[in-house]
């Protein structure tokens, strides 16, 4: 199994990982999904998205925002 984040430049992988995934019974939604969409999501260096990659096929993902705090000078996964 490979696990890897998603760049910008993969933006298919983003729409494996949404369509086959999380939006899998939701077509209107996952028809709606758009490359330029997630590219431009991917290319803010505070959102992440890690993909299991298995057989060339995506299998599970993570996402999460990393947000800067008003309380310390040190940021939050979420």
């Amino acid at each position: 199994m490979i696990i890897k984040r998603v760049n910008s430049s993969e933006a298919n992988l983003a729409c494996d990982a949404l369509s086959n995934i999380k939006l899998r019974d939701d077509t209107n939604t996952r028809n709606g999904l758009s490359l330029a969409y997630l590219e431009n999501f991917l290319s803010n260096e505070r959102h992440y998205l890690f993909v299991a990659i298995e057989n060339k096929q995506v299998v599970g993902f993570l996402l999460a925002y990393r947000l800067q705090r008003i309380d310390r000078n040190q940021d939050a996964m979420f």
